[in-house]
């Protein structure tokens, strides 16, 4: 491990989830490049980027992975439960859209990612993807097959028709997939098309150029522009 990975690593905790670190602690040359280009840390970027999302959170019971979810299922109430990630946003419109059902499931429109390196156009109805669906927590509190595959988009998806849950789809878009440069995703298919560190590296600056660009359409979050900011940030070392 070069120190450019274990300086990232002393950052780790609480800015990314396990699976993810998991990912890049194999891949530890994608961390390594990140950190010689650019001016902030990987997992520094991970963390601007989570209290973005996190702003966004109000009203609405998210779960961010197992632990989360048994901490959850212990309180009293019988909230939606919504599976999210970190970089996820949340339209101020779905705690009163949820608050107004009660079938066991509901899902919505997702908005896209920016990135040119995923195309997760997740809006279609009745496909869950990364954050576009919720589960009445009194259902997942009995039902313990749930609780294994509430994460699992496609397997939550099939678990809910097989057992013929009533559920609500609204056509209305009401959280947005804010992959950034920073993200799993984009990093690995960035990776994939990279024959060397080097053409990672150039792949990962005209990314970042691309993300820094403030968006021509308007979202329902200031956020939009928040995160092209911190991609402009991520460039000035370079261009200044």
């Amino acid at each position: 491990m070069d120190r450019f990975m274990a300086q990232s690593l002393e950052h780790a905790p609480g800015a990314i989830g396990g699976n993810a670190l998991q990912w890049f602690q194999e891949h530890q040359y994608i961390i390594s490049t990140w950190n010689r280009l650019f001016k902030i840390n990987y997992f520094d970027f991970r963390a601007k980027i989570k209290d973005l999302a996190e702003d966004t959170f109000k009203d609405v019971t998210v779960i961010r992975g197992p632990e989360e979810l048994r901490e959850e299922c212990l309180k009293e109430g019988d909230a939606y439960l919504v599976p999210i990630d970190d970089d996820d946003w949340i339209s101020p419109r779905l705690a009163e859209a949820l608050g107004k059902q009660t079938s066991t499931v509901v899902s919505w429109r997702m908005g896209p990612s920016r990135t040119s390196s995923s195309k997760r156009f997740s809006s279609l109805p009745q496909r869950f993807s990364s954050c576009n669906y919720a589960f009445k927590k009194s259902f997942v509190q009995q039902n313990p097959n749930t609780q294994k595959l509430l994460f699992y988009h496609n397997s939550s998806l099939r678990y809910a028709k097989s057992l013929n849950l009533d559920c609500v789809t609204f056509q209305e878009v009401l959280t947005y997939t804010n992959k950034t440069l920073a993200s799993l995703v984009t990093l690995s298919v960035l990776w994939a098309k990279s024959s060397s560190q080097a053409e990672l590296a150039t792949r990962m600056l005209n990314e970042a150029a691309r993300l820094a660009v403030r968006p021509s359409t308007k979202k329902w979050h200031y956020h939009t522009e928040q995160t092209a900011k911190l991609h402009r940030e991520l460039l000035k070392p370079i261009y200044l």
